[in-house]
Parts: structure tokens; sequence; C-alpha cells
């Protein structure tokens, strides 16, 4: 099982390199004990950055969930040679990770606003957010029910944009389960999308805003967020109202 060292503390979503070992190399994919790179999940595209070994480096081009952590190379940019089954017998082959800090950044922002928009669209209007996909440079996320106006859409939009002008503290810990279920909390976090067998919960809050159990990697603050502006709306159907926003760009 790969240690998911961004998820050890708030500030290691702000940490760009890291140490480990190789485990297992898979065709073009190697397995680490220990990563920093978010795996694509949750609706949140992986990392990317650059793995070095002695011997070797190559760039990391995407990362998943499979057999631990799978982080797949692009194979035309290795350097040297990838490590042998010998010297991976031997306990794995030490490495040095980075992370394309760039990307991530916008990606944990991106992050963070999507639950500002869930949480202010939950209490403004009873929304519930029941999908989601991010993007460095943009977010989409599938509210229901809704069938709203432009004006309740605007509303949304200057609420969410109000918060990020006052900022807040983003906060993360650790609930237990049926504390979460007994709370008022419990119906804005989606808790049925979670299996049963997780008891112990890793919690994001954004103010009086939004609570959340969230896996993904968020800023310290709203006030790191820009305005955000929409991009559209789109009927889905059933209720259910697509919504994507973008970042304003920087004055």
């Amino acid at each position: 099982m790969t240690k998911l060292l961004y998820l050890q503390s708030p500030e290691a979503a702000y940490e760009t390199t890291f140490e480990g070992r190789i485990v297992a190399v898979e065709g073009q994919t190697l397995v680490l004990d220990q990563t920093l790179f978010y795996p694509e999940g949750g609706g949140q595209p992986s990392d990317v950055g650059m793995l070095r070994w002695d011997g070797g480096a190559a760039p990391v081009v995407s990362v998943t969930k499979r057999g631990g952590v799978s982080h797949t190379i692009d194979a035309q940019e290795l350097e040297g040679a990838l490590p042998t089954p010998q010297a991976l017998a031997s306990g794995g082959v030490p490495m040095q990770g980075t992370i394309d800090w760039q990307r991530r950044y916008a990606l944990m922002r991106m992050h963070t606003s999507q639950h500002l928009v869930s949480g202010v669209a939950f209490d403004l209007l009873g929304a519930r957010t029941v999908g989601n996909q991010l993007y460095p440079d943009r977010s989409r996320i599938d509210l229901a029910p809704a069938r709203w106006d432009d004006v309740e859409v605007d509303r949304l939009l200057r609420t969410v944009n109000g918060a990020i002008a006052q900022g807040g503290a983003v906060t993360i810990g650790s609930v237990d389960r049926a504390q979460l279920e007994a709370s008022a909390d419990a119906a804005r976090s989606n808790l049925e999308l979670l299996p049963q067998s997780v008891r112990s919960l890793r919690m994001v809050r954004l103010g009086g805003w939004d609570v959340c159990p969230c896996a993904g990697t968020h800023v310290r603050d709203l006030s790191e967020l820009r305005p955000v502006a929409l991009r559209g709306t789109t009927n889905k159907g059933k209720g259910r109202l697509r919504l994507e926003y973008a970042f304003r760009p920087a004055a």
C-alpha cells in the first residue's frame, strides 16, 4: 500500500518534493512506497511531475490508484533505464519525486472553489452536488434539484465571490462517521457515496460555508482564490443543472 504524503497534514499539499522507493515496475508504470502525487479521483485530475533514481529519470504524466499508486511515465522521455527486477527485489530503489507546482496549485484552488460553490448552492437553493469535474483552468459541477433562473445563478455567484473577498480558513480534520451522521451537516456531506466500511472521515471545512469528507488537495484560505465567472449552464434533465465556471483573470 502506497503511503499518501499529501494527506499527512494541511500543509503537505504545499510540498513539492519528496523521497521514497520504487517498489514495482509494470511496463511504463512505477509503484512507490510513498508519494506526494495526487492520483486521479473524485473529479480531480492527477498531479504530474518528475521521478529520478540512480541511473534514470522520467516525467510522470498520470497517476492512478491501481495496485498501490501507479505513476505512469512518458517512456519517450525516459533518461537512462528503469530499475531492474534484481534491484527492486532488494527492498526497492531509492528515488526523488518533484510535483509540477503550477498545476498542483491550480487544481488545489479549483478544488477548494468547488467546495465553496457546492456549499453555497446547498445553503441558498437546497441543491446537492451530484457530480463534478475539475480542470486546472475551470470547473464543472452538477447540482440537483436545480431548476434555477438567471437571477438565482447570479445570486449564487455573487455569494461565492463575496466569500472569496472576505476570506476564511480551510481546515482539515478527522471525524467519526457516526458523529457526522448525527449532525446537521450530514445532509450536505453526501455520505451515501462512501462505503459503510469507512468509519473515520477526513473532513474539509470552509469556515461556515461547507463541510465535506474529501481526500483531495486544498488551499489554506479562501483568500487564495480569485473571483469566479460563469462559463455557462446546461439543463441535464431530471432536475439536474450543470454549472461551469472559471476564475476571472488576475487584475
